[in-house]
């Protein structure tokens, strides 16, 4: 239940629960996404502004049948302590850091087969031809949009997480997350989160022994 939410020293719980209406959340996962996870979608984009919260929802969407298509990686079960047990869901975030990443992973992935194959054909052709600013325009191009177009419609994006958790067939949204946080502060995250809102947690989680 989202009560006394705070930020800042302001009370923003009314604020909160019209922006949880407005982008869907509510609705779509009714008691089931925790307080945490819906402050930090607030905070993210209303506040902080790093935030589009239609990336988030969509995957969403997408994890409840609701939309067919994900352009990020399949959602996946975390196979290591500390979150062993628990799944998690990419969705994209804005910025160069993330398409450079996303194009970085393309090129190891697919290559460049079309400028490969030019160059192929004029090596066959025993012809000496110099290096032109077509080929460089030619080459990047497949770099940086062909193979970033290849990737988004295979549904291979890679971007930040959404952690959640699968209790009796259906998914309980607990925090979002990025590759920096740490999965250490990511499970004391949900620890707090499991202690008061979701106790079922404990059944699921596992603890180093």
């Amino acid at each position: 239940m989202l009560t006394g939410i705070a930020v800042d020293g302001e009370d923003k719980t009314e604020e909160l629960i019209r922006f949880i209406e407005i982008i869907g959340l509510s609705s779509i996962a009714a008691g089931r996404y925790s307080a945490f996870f819906a402050t930090q979608l607030y905070c993210e984009s209303m506040v902080m502004g790093v935030l589009t919260p239609e990336r988030v929802m969509c995957e969403i969407r997408a994890l409840e049948l609701l939309e067919p298509v994900s352009v990020t990686k399949p959602a996946a079960q975390f196979q290591r302590l500390p979150l062993k047990g628990l799944w998690h869901k990419h969705y994209t975030v804005s910025g160069i850091p993330s398409i450079a990443v996303n194009v970085m992973n393309a090129l190891k992935r697919i290559g460049t087969p079309e400028f490969s194959e030019s160059v192929r054909q004029v090596e066959a052709s025993v012809e000496e031809r110099y290096f032109e600013k077509e080929d460089i325009d030619r080459y990047v191009r497949e770099v940086v949009h062909t193979n970033y177009q290849k990737r988004r419609d295979a549904g291979e994006m890679t971007g930040e997480w959404i952690v959640y958790a699968v209790h009796e067939g259906r998914n309980y949204y607990l925090c979002l997350g990025t590759h920096k946080t740490g999965d250490d502060l990511l499970r004391q995250w949900i620890d707090l989160i499991y202690l008061k809102e979701f106790p079922f947690l404990d059944q699921i989680l596992d603890r180093p022994t």
